[in-house]
């Protein structure tokens, strides 16, 4: 189910999407739209910050998708990105918590890849496992720690 789906919808896929999997997260991103800055008619929803754009997606198989433009093409963009970053695995946490969902990251950045053992991995699952650090891609859990390395 989550391998290959990307490149059936033509996204591109860069480091620290979340995707949210539940039966019921519809009607949990439907709660959190009014969180959201904007809406487009493809049923994406947005927020800004620091100059990047946060987008919340429902599609018709009931997932939600969270992710960036501009995404995290290189280690050094985790930091740049920080606040961003922080805030989308947020809006991917909140979601799946309010649904009793699971949220899984991908990570795609060479260093972040070196240390994972897929490329997807589950980061929280509720209402058991709410999101901890230690299970983000090695880039974001660096940003959140101050660390410059893997």
């Amino acid at each position: 189910m989550i391998k290959g789906e990307e490149l059936r919808r033509g996204v591109e896929i860069l480091c620290c999407r979340f995707r949210v999997i539940s039966p019921g997260a519809a009607e949990a991103m439907q709660a959190h739209a009014e969180c959201l800055e904007g809406y487009t008619s493809a049923g994406k929803w947005w927020l800004q910050v620091d100059g990047v754009r946060i987008w919340a997606q429902l599609y018709q198989d009931g997932q939600v998708q969270v992710w960036m433009e501009p995404g995290v093409a290189n280690w050094e963009q985790h930091r740049e990105r920080a606040a961003a970053l922080m805030l989308a695995a947020k809006l991917a946490a909140s979601i799946a918590s309010r649904c009793g969902g699971k949220v899984y990251q991908e990570a795609t950045v060479t260093e972040c890849l070196a240390h994972l053992r897929e490329k997807t991995n589950l980061v929280a699952d509720y209402p058991g496992e709410p999101l901890h650090f230690r299970r983000l891609c090695p880039g974001l859990q660096a940003v959140l720690v101050g660390s410059e390395t893997a």
